[in-house]
């Protein structure tokens, strides 16, 4: 799978502590896009956050 590369970003951006509209606006995405990273992130670890694609169960 390829990384996309708004994904990285939007991870080391959480860590620095900005907000989610901070965040979808420096990296052009929508909001929703920075939740679903950080939700990835959390529950699949950063290998699958990095992945495009969201994981379906």
């Amino acid at each position: 799978m390829a990384c996309d590369t708004s994904r990285g970003p939007a991870l080391f951006h959480e860590g620095a502590g900005w907000v989610d509209e901070r965040i979808a606006e420096a990296v052009e995405v929508n909001q929703l896009t920075v939740s679903r990273v950080r939700n990835q992130y959390v529950e699949e670890g950063l290998q699958a956050a990095l992945n495009q694609g969201v994981t379906y169960r």
